[in-house]
């Protein structure tokens, strides 16, 4: 179950990774006159862009790697320690 745990939270962070990329661009926004805010659906418009020039550069704006991993087997092993304590209280 720790597998199937692990393999779920790994999914879930790289496909909420491409949303948490577009917040993080909101948050760094400058604001000037020459420039627009970015929005979600542009952010994302870019990454689609960049993912036809360059697969590389999207895996690292996107911190797609070790990081991932290891949010999946947090996550695991959090939820199978949770079970373990709830059954034997």
């Amino acid at each position: 179950m720790v597998m199937v745990n692990g393999v779920a939270g790994v999914i879930a962070t790289i496909s909420s990774s491409p949303f948490n990329y577009a917040r993080n661009r909101q948050y760094s926004f400058k604001a000037s006159s020459d420039n627009r805010y970015p929005t979600v659906w542009s952010s994302l418009q870019e990454l689609q862009a960049l993912w036809s020039v360059e697969k590389r550069l999207v895996y690292t704006r996107l911190r797609i790697g070790w990081g991932s991993l290891r949010v999946g087997l947090g996550m695991a092993f959090g939820d199978y320690f949770f079970r373990y304590f709830e059954s034997s209280i």
